[in-house]
């Protein structure tokens, strides 16, 4: 009798030890800005690789293709305004930066961005 009282307070020991993790909330929302009414989230991806230079610091050669990559993603606000938008702003904006050697004496950087735009269409 004794063992199985023993059993039973532990497992409501740890039966309600648990409960709190139960009660919190798994959903998690996304990160995103809140977008106002009658506007559309538009994502577009953009990539631009350029020839390694060992004669050149990399330092700089990453920044000039950061900055080819955070002029292109300017952009493209202009691009969906001239054409489907009347309102646009960059919402999110993620890089990724790659170095590869393609062949022996070949090499070259690689910057990807992804682009979030929150956007009203004409």
């Amino acid at each position: 009798m004794r063992k199985s009282l023993k059993s039973i307070t532990l497992a409501a020991l740890l039966f309600a030890s648990a409960l709190p993790a139960w009660s919190q909330s798994t959903h998690m929302p996304p990160n995103l800005p809140q977008r106002p009414e009658g506007y559309i989230n538009l994502q577009s991806s953009i990539s631009v690789g350029l020839p390694y230079n060992d004669g050149a610091p990399v330092e700089s050669q990453i920044e000039t293709a950061q900055r080819m990559i955070y002029s292109l993603a300017a952009k493209q606000c202009e691009l969906v305004l001239s054409t489907i938008a009347s309102d646009c702003k960059i919402s999110n904006l993620s890089n990724n930066l790659n170095s590869q050697r393609l062949q022996r004496d070949n090499a070259q950087i690689t910057v990807t961005a992804q682009i979030t735009m929150i956007v009203k269409l004409k």
